[in-house]
């Protein structure tokens, strides 16, 4: 048997961006981009500060993530 991965993600998404008129897509400024990474890390630093387990992660990704599909 190969290698097995178990992953578990919290979602977080930068705010603003502007839509790009040629594609549809919405681009993010350096600003929109930094301040996402920010918040991700400060979710991760209060995981890493918890108990760092199972429980308390789901009870982040729930209270966190924007992923809709998965949070639960």
């Amino acid at each position: 048997m190969g290698n097995i991965a178990d992953v578990r993600h919290i979602l977080i998404c930068p705010k603003g961006g502007t839509a790009d008129e040629t594609t549809g897509s919405v681009v993010y400024s350096d600003a929109e981009w930094a301040a996402c990474e920010a918040e991700a890390q400060n979710v991760m630093n209060a995981w890493t500060k918890g108990d760092c387990d199972e429980e308390s992660f789901a009870a982040m990704a729930n209270a966190y993530s924007q992923d809709p599909g998965s949070k639960t």
